[in-house]
C-alpha cells in the first residue's frame, strides 16, 4: 500500500514557506469511472474547510504510471457551482515521479471560507492518462474534511462515494495568505455610512433580514483614524463599513476579535474571519504573511446602544490589543491584482440551530434540578388555561412533553395528554397549557445551563422557566422569571420511551439500532445523551473526527430504563465529529457538531 501526502504544506518554489501539517492518503486499488472514449470531464473531490479560513497556494494531481499529459485543475464553489476566482491552473504531468503529486502554483493565494464546501477537480479524458477511482481512502487533518469524490456529468456536479473517498486523486498545498501588493498608503481607514428600513420583532436571528450592502448606496463616505463610529444621522438602523489595510509584522497565525452592540463582522482580503451577530466578543483565526492585508469591518446598529466596543488582534510578537492606528492604512497604489477570495456562501451566514431541527423525537419529562420533580398539568386537565405545577414523577401523560420546532431556534413544549402548548399566561408570569396560536409566549429557547441541565427561555418575555419560591413541594407553581442561575431554573430533559417502542425492544433487543438523543447539537462544552437501556450493562461512547481520528472515548454504567449520560466535549475544537454509541449489543453513529 503506497502512502502519499494529501493537503501537503511543503513549500513549492513559488509559494513561499509553509507549515508542516500533513495528512495521509492510502491508495487501495486502480478503478476507472466509465465514460465515453475520448470524452473529457472534471473529477476530483468535494471537501469542507475546517473552522479556520485556508489559503491555497497550489493545486496538485497524483502521478499515475504512464502519465504524460497536461491537465487543468480548479476549485469550485459547491454552493453555486461557480469557479473560485483565481483558482484555475494548468499542470503538466510529464517528468513526474509515479506515486507522487505534481503541483502547479496559483498566481496568488486563494482564501477559502471556514465551514464551507468546495470541489477540487482535474480535467480527465477517457483513454488518456490513468487516474484512480473513488475507492481511494483518505484521512485528513482539521484543515479540511474530504466528503467524497465528485465529477461533472455534463449537466451538473455529482458526488460519488462517501467520506474520505475521491477520484484521481487531487490535492492542494496551503499556507499563510499573501500580502496585498499595495504601496504609497497613508494612515487611517476609509468608511461608508448606510441606513436601512426599520426592523421590528424579528427574533434572535434579526440579522438574516438585513439588506445586502451591495443593494444600498452610502449616504456618506470619508476617512477615520480607527474603527470608530460617530456622525450617524439616526439612533438606530444604520451601518458603518470600514475598509483599508492592516500591516502585520511577522508571518504566522493571527486571531482577530470584535465586540459590539449590535453586530460587527471582520474580513481579511474578503474572507470572513469573525462572524459576530451577538453582543459579546467573538473571534476567528487566519494565517498571514508579513505585510499589508486588506481588512474590512462591518458594524451594524439595530436598536438601543450604539457601541463598537473594540476590534482587537494578537499574533506572533503581538499581545492581544486594540489594533493600533499606526497599523491601519488606506488608499495607495495596487501594483498587482489582490489575492482572490471565494464568495461568501449564503449558508455560511445562517446560524446553526441548537439543536438541529428534528433533533427531538418522542416525549420528555422536564425535571427541576433543585427538587427532582417534574412539570405537571394540574389534575390531568385537557382544558385551555390549566396551570402547570411541579409534582413528583408518577409517569402520567400530563407530565410528558413533546418538543416541536417552532422556527428560529425556538420550540413548542406540548403536553402529551392534551396536545396543548406550554404558555406564559398572565402579568405575574404563571404558565399554563393552551391551544397553539404561534404567539411568542408559546415559544421556548433551550440552552445549556451546565451539568446536563438546561434553561428554557420564553421568546415573548425573555424570562426563564422557574419554580416559584424555590419550593420543593408538590403543587408549587411553574412561573417564568428573570434568570439568576438558580437550580430551580435549571431543567433536565429526560426522554420517555413509548409503549410500542419498549414492547418492540423487549421482543427483539437487537431488532434496531439504539435510539439515543443528543442535546445540544451543535455543542460547546457538554453533550447530554439520553438512552433507554434494555438491561443493566455498559455503554461506550467514541467521538472521532472526519479523518476517523478518535477524540474521546468514555464508558458508562447503564441501568435498565432511562439513562442520562453527560459527555464533556470541551477539549474538542470547533468542527464536525461522529459520535459512536454502543450498548445492549447494538451500535449507532450520529453526527455531532462542536461550535465554540
Amino acid at each position: 500500500m503506497k502512502i502519499i501526502n494529501l493537503f501537503d504544506t511543503s513549500p513549492s518554489p513559488a509559494s513561499g514557506g509553509g507549515r508542516t501539517r500533513q495528512a495521509l492518503l492510502s491508495l487501495l486499488c486502480l478503478l476507472h469511472l466509465t465514460f465515453a472514449a475520448g470524452q473529457t470531464t472534471w473529477m476530483g473531490m468535494t471537501f469542507t474547510v475546517g473552522s479556520t479560513p485556508v489559503s491555497i497556494n497550489s493545486l496538485g494531481r497524483l502521478m499515475a504510471p504512464g502519465n504524460s499529459a497536461s491537465h487543468q485543475l480548479k476549485l469550485v464553489q459547491a454552493s453555486d457551482g461557480e469557479d473560485v476566482p483565481g483558482s484555475v491552473v494548468n499542470l503538466s504531468m510529464a517528468g513526474g515521479t509515479v506515486g507522487s503529486f505534481q503541483y502547479a502554483s496559483l498566481p496568488r493565494t486563494v482564501t477559502l471560507h471556514p465551514n464551507t464546501t468546495y470541489y477540487l477537480v482535474s480535467s480527465e479524458t477517457q483513454g488518456g492518462d490513468s487516474w484512480y477511482g473513488a475507492t481511494t481512502s483518505v484521512s485528513t487533518t482539521e484543515v479540511a474534511a474530504c466528503n467524497g469524490g465528485v465529477f461533472w456529468d455534463g449537466g451538473g456536479w455529482t458526488v460519488h462515494g462517501g467520506y474520505n473517498n475521491m477520484f484521481v486523486p487531487v490535492s492542494f498545498t496551503y499556507g499563510p495568505r499573501d500580502p496585498d501588493n499595495v504601496t504609497d498608503t497613508s494612515n487611517g481607514l476609509d468608511f461608508a455610512y448606510y441606513e436601512f428600513n426599520t426592523l421590528y420583532n424579528l427574533g434572535d436571528h434579526w440579522w438574516q433580514y438585513l439588506p445586502e450592502l451591495s443593494t444600498l448606496s452610502p449616504l456618506r463616505t470619508g476617512t477615520k483614524s480607527n474603527f470608530e463610529i460617530s456622525g450617524n444621522s439616526r439612533p438606530d438602523n444604520f451601518i458603518f463599513r470600514f475598509t483599508g489595510y492592516i500591516d502585520v509584522p511577522a508571518t504566522g497565525t493571527y486571531t482577530f476579535y470584535t465586540f459590539a452592540d449590535d453586530a460587527c463582522d471582520l474580513y481579511i482580503g474578503g474572507a470572513l474571519v469573525v462572524f459576530n451577530k451577538s453582543v459579546r466578543e467573538e473571534s476567528g483565526k487566519i494565517d498571514l504573511k508579513a505585510g499589508k492585508h486588506a481588512i474590512s469591518v462591518v458594524f451594524t446598529e439595530l436598536r438601543s446602544d450604539q457601541i463598537l466596543h473594540h476590534v482587537r488582534y494578537e499574533g506572533p510578537g503581538v499581545v492581544k490589543q486594540n489594533i493600533p492606528a499606526g497599523q491601519l492604512h488606506r488608499g495607495g497604489t495596487v501594483s498587482a491584482d489582490p489575492a482572490p477570495v471565494a464568495a461568501v456562501p449564503a449558508e455560511l451566514m445562517q446560524p446553526a440551530p441548537i439543536p438541529a431541527s428534528g433533533g427531538f423525537s418522542g416525549f420528555y419529562q422536564l425535571t427541576a434540578k433543585h427538587s427532582g420533580k417534574v412539570v405537571d398539568v394540574a389534575n390531568e386537565s385537557t382544558a385551555n388555561g390549566a396551570r402547570a405545577f411541579q409534582w413528583v414523577n408518577n409517569g402520567g401523560h400530563n407530565q410528558h412533553w413533546s418538543l416541536l420546532d417552532a422556527g428560529d431556534g425556538y420550540y413548542r413544549i406540548v403536553a402529551r395528554h392534551s396536545g396543548k402548548s406550554l404558555s406564559v399566561s398572565n402579568s405575574i408570569g404563571e404558565t399554563q397549557q393552551s391551544d397553539y396560536t404561534g404567539a411568542d409566549t408559546q415559544k421556548w429557547l433551550i440552552e445549556p445551563a451546565g451539568d446536563g441541565f438546561y434553561k428554557l427561555t420564553n421568546k415573548g418575555t425573555g424570562r426563564v422557566l422557574d419554580v416559584a419560591g424555590i419550593s420543593q413541594a408538590d403543587g408549587a407553581r411553574i412561573l417564568q422569571w428573570t434568570y439568576n442561575g438558580g437550580d430551580h431554573q435549571k431543567w433536565r430533559l429526560e426522554q420517555v420511551s413509548s409503549g410500542a417502542r419498549a414492547a418492540a425492544d423487549k421482543m427483539d433487543p437487537a431488532a434496531s439500532d439504539p435510539q439515543i438523543l443528543m442535546f445540544p447539537n451543535p455543542a460547546t462544552d457538554k453533550v447530554q445523551i439520553n438512552y433507554n437501556a434494555g438491561a443493566a450493562g455498559k455503554g461506550k461512547v467514541t467521538v472521532s473526527d472526519a479523518a476517523s481520528q478518535q477524540g474521546l472515548t468514555r464508558t458508562y454504567s447503564l441501568q435498565p430504563g432511562s439513562n442520562v449520560l453527560n459527555l464533556d466535549v470541551s477539549s474538542l475544537k470547533t468542527g464536525i465529529y461522529f459520535l459512536h454509541f454502543a450498548a445492549d449489543g447494538k451500535e449507532v453513529t450520529r453526527k455531532l457538531v462542536v461550535a465554540k
